[in-house]
């Protein structure tokens, strides 16, 4: 990435602006600050412009997000993200931000972008972690679990929509056929790429399973691909104001989603031994609560939950490779292959556990802190 001053960022942004919102004269662009609470991957930089628009004082608050210049994803970009956006805008009631404009050259500010509109709302922040601290643990336990309902009410009706209709460009032929088949060839490209020749006992081991084991006659759907409480914006009335974090959209099952929802969950919970917020629904309550949404009873959620769990492994790969090249930890930790999220998929899947030590523990301190429940 090339590197920019904060105030180079602001002149820049301040003319590029103007070239995508044309209408509004004296145009200024302030409040600058990176987004902070959120997941492992792209940066984030929120602004404020305004101006006068037709005569009339105009503002308006605004999301840069950056392609990653250290990718978690295999395939990652950006038209992708703002399709999916401008597609949602024209099949779906479901909200998400308005694009404003994409910027593919690196030489405007260090790496290519896009603009979208700030929602209104409040996230689930994942650091502090929203069983602990932050906004839902002051809510009543009622209203906690309206949350849950009204976000699973949201995926199913992501689900709902017909990807034939405005969604082709998801579809990547050169992993197979939409669906099942697809998801699963480029997981399976994604692991190779992520790897760099090494081996990985128990991704490999799970990955067999799941070739092995697939299911017949999943469907397709549109996948978010990353549902997760910190990529939904609740009012204060529990509703969705909207969704976001596009970066892994994709076709595939339904169940995909619904289980990388339950997925994470988990594992901001029980899976770093933090006691699941009073009011937060079990996965038991959460697959009833998306299903009277979808219309129909979910299956295989089993298989899902390992296919969430791989995807996690992967980019657990990956992060630590990145905090190796930082210089955060040595060379030779081990996280990539001994972490919980491989201990997980071995304890469901009857394989010998990878032991989790001190290695772990150095790469997490900075991202998802250990709780001390028993």
């Amino acid at each position: 990435m090339i590197s920019k001053t904060h105030e180079q960022e602001r002149t820049t942004l301040k003319h590029w602006l103007a070239s995508k919102m044309p209408d509004v004269d004296n145009l200024v662009v302030s409040d600058l600050g990176e987004a902070k609470g959120g997941g492992w991957s792209a940066r984030i930089m929120f602004v404020t412009v305004a101006g006068e628009r037709q005569g009339q004082p105009f503002s308006r608050k605004l999301v840069v997000r950056f392609l990653p210049d250290y990718l978690l994803f295999l395939g990652t970009n950006l038209e992708m993200q703002w399709r999916f956006c401008e597609a949602m805008k024209q099949n779906s009631d479901i909200p998400v931000p308005e694009i404003i404009g994409v910027e593919n050259d690196a030489a405007v500010l260090g790496q290519p972008f896009y603009v979208m509109e700030r929602l209104s709302g409040e996230v689930a922040a994942q650091s502090p972690n929203y069983n602990q601290e932050g906004w839902i643990t002051e809510l009543p336990v009622a209203q906690r679990t309206e949350l849950w309902r009204n976000a699973l009410h949201t995926l199913a009706g992501l689900h709902r929509i017909d990807w034939r209709q405005g969604f082709e460009f998801l579809n990547q032929p050169q992993y197979g056929e939409p669906g099942i088949d697809q998801l699963l060839n480029w997981l399976v490209a994604w692991r190779d790429w992520a790897a760099k020749g090494r081996k990985l006992p128990v991704v490999d081991a799970a990955l067999d399973y799941l070739l092995k084991e697939r299911p017949a006659n999943t469907g397709v759907s549109v996948l978010w691909g990353d549902p997760t409480p910190s990529n939904v914006l609740w009012r204060d009335d529990q509703s969705v104001a909207g969704i976001i974090d596009f970066e892994s959209v994709t076709l595939g099952p339904p169940e995909a989603d619904l289980g990388w929802w339950l997925y994470m969950n988990n594992l901001l919970s029980e899976g770093y031994r933090i006691k699941r917020l009073d009011g937060l629904p079990s996965a038991e309550e959460s697959i009833a609560m998306y299903e009277e949404a979808l219309g129909r009873k979910v299956a295989n959620m089993a298989y899902y939950d390992i296919l969430a769990a791989v995807r996690m492994a992967i980019i657990t790969v990956r992060s630590v490779d990145l905090h190796i090249s930082l210089g955060h930890i040595a060379a030779d930790n081990n996280s990539y292959t001994n972490n919980p999220v491989t201990a997980y998929i071995a304890t469901k899947l009857n394989l010998p556990v990878p032991e989790i030590g001190a290695d772990f523990h150095t790469f997490t301190s900075n991202i998802f802190p250990m709780g001390d429940d028993d």
